[in-house]
């Protein structure tokens, strides 16, 4: 490893100082472009997560509390119902 690391570093010494300038900025600009790239992707994900949760996991939810509420109503009507017929004791 440490050979590799000694003959590329021998053969950027070698280079003259705009070509050395040029090879470090494009390889700034290509790791930018990565960066932008997979920024990208990341933003995709989080927009087809936000519209699951939107489309398909918020009405859902919504649904479910209604459900609760109106069992709430439905045990409240029969606890009174069964006050009612139940003679006092």
């Amino acid at each position: 490893m440490s050979s590799i690391s000694h003959w590329l570093f021998a053969r950027f010494a070698k280079l003259k100082i705009g070509q050395r300038l040029a090879l470090s900025y494009g390889t700034i600009i290509v790791l930018l472009m990565v960066l932008t790239l997979v920024g990208i992707d990341k933003l995709r994900i989080l927009s087809e997560t936000t519209g699951d949760a939107l489309n398909d996991k918020y009405p859902k939810t919504i649904m479910v509390n209604e459900v609760i509420d109106d069992l709430g109503v439905i045990a409240r009507a029969m606890r009174n119902t069964l006050r009612l017929i139940e003679p006092e004791q």
